[in-house]
């Protein structure tokens, strides 16, 4: 039996050190499932309170939007120089008691926060064929309790308002258009005689006069049609004030026959015009050819033609946009993707060539199409703004075209970019302030 014990004595000892191996390792993989287990229940409650937070965040941006489009709509009239001063102020007011409102919910969590680069803009001062009011702000947030340092987040908010001139049909006293109404892009089908203030212009008196009668009707995918009396034999104007159902935030739009629009050059259309139908370019509203029909036109990129790019004309003697003024550079595009259900990633580049240079206006890389076909708003940053080709710091000067150039990263996706259907124009590139 000794002799047995000796033979085997080896066998045990090496047995016993790989069941203590095992008791080892198993106790080790515990104490670390046990630290894991408590770094992510103190990950998850901290994205809780980021995903929270910024949630409200929008929503406290589009009542800050509210508040400043109400404040810029009673100042502009009487103060046109100053009401979109005052109209920021009353924004920022809106968005800091947010913050402290915010603050104190998280104060038992040490929350911090600070809101960074508000801006609230009211497009040509709503006195072009589109009327656009937006808001942007962006904010940091700290939350001690979870260690968590150094969040960034960013909100944006707009409302478009737009006149289509080229469906105004007048008849006796009356007259009837198109216009179109989006709020961050989507559709507002909800819209009533109640929230729509429409006026008719008095050329005698030179002043907006109300309709005394209007009637309209959703023709569905954003477009109203309005009719409304009477109407000025001498020069026909109208202008519109519309009140988001949703959220009560104001915009205006306005239209006067044989004025020259603000946004001629400043709002660019990819489209075509009468004298070249087959050649599609960057076109001030004025210059764009209506096709009569139902006929959609699109513009395709696909792995085949991955990247498309489209330049305007030659911007005219004494015509020139000033870009100065504007942090963004606002691109509208409609698009229907190709599967319909995956997000599609593009780049998207605006700039403009003078006297052989090529100065960069925005540049966007890997925008993302996340929820199939419709509107997509991006508000790219101007890199243009302090610059100067020439004529001044953020003015691009007559004799420079200007391009958009869009190219496809997800090689595996079509996308198709429909920038006219009938008469109703679905994309326009860059607008900026002219």
């Amino acid at each position: 039996m000794r002799r047995i014990l000796r033979n085997n004595l080896g066998q045990i000892i090496l047995a016993l050190a790989i069941v203590m191996s095992i008791v080892i390792l198993s106790v080790s993989f515990s104490v670390y499932q046990m630290n894991a287990g408590r770094r992510l229940l103190k990950y998850e409650p901290a994205k809780e309170v980021v995903l929270a937070v910024t949630s409200d965040f929008e929503r406290a941006l589009a009542v800050a939007l509210r508040d400043a489009s109400l404040k810029f709509n009673e100042t502009y009239e009487s103060d046109a120089v100053n009401a979109e001063n005052a109209a920021n102020i009353v924004g920022g007011n809106a968005l800091r008691k947010w913050m402290r409102s915010a603050v104190t919910a998280y104060s038992h969590l040490g929350a911090e926060m600070e809101i960074k680069d508000k801006k609230f803009e009211f497009t040509g001062y709503w006195n072009g064929t589109m009327g656009i009011s937006s808001a942007s702000a962006g904010f940091s947030m700290d939350v001690e309790a979870y260690g968590f340092k150094g969040w960034m987040g960013k909100s944006e908010k707009i409302v478009m308002l737009t006149i289509f001139p080229d469906t105004i049909n007048k008849t006796g006293n009356s007259a009837t258009l198109i216009f179109q109404i989006l709020d961050d892009g989507t559709p507002v089908p909800n819209l009533t005689p109640s929230l729509l203030k429409v006026y008719v212009w008095n050329e005698s008196l030179s002043k907006w006069n109300p309709a005394a009668s209007i009637n309209m009707e959703y023709l569905g995918g954003s477009y109203y049609l309005l009719s409304f009396s009477p109407i000025d034999k001498d020069r026909f104007g109208v202008k519109l004030k519309a009140i988001t159902p949703k959220d009560r935030i104001i915009v205006s739009a306005r239209y006067i026959e044989g004025a020259r629009s603000q946004e001629d050059w400043g709002t660019l259309y990819l489209g075509v015009t009468e004298d070249e139908r087959n050649y599609e370019q960057l076109l001030p509203r004025h210059l764009l050819w209506w096709n009569p029909g139902p006929r959609q036109v699109t513009w395709v990129i696909s792995k085949a033609h991955r990247t498309r790019e489209v330049s305007s004309p030659t911007i005219p003697n004494s015509t020139m946009i000033n870009t100065s003024s504007r942090e963004n550079i606002t691109i509208i595009l409609y698009v229907q993707p190709s599967p319909p259900n995956r997000p599609v990633r593009i780049n998207i580049e605006v700039f403009f060539i003078y006297n052989n240079q090529r100065n960069n206006i925005t540049n966007v890389r890997n925008y993302t199409i996340n929820k199939g076909e419709g509107y997509y708003t991006i508000n790219a940053t101007n890199q243009y703004r302090n610059n100067d080709a020439g004529a001044g710091p953020g003015v691009i000067p007559s004799g420079s075209i200007v391009y958009l150039r869009v190219e496809l990263v997800d090689l595996w996706a079509t996308l198709h970019i429909i920038y006219r259907e009938s008469k109703i124009i679905l994309s326009d590139p860059p607008k900026t302030q002219q």
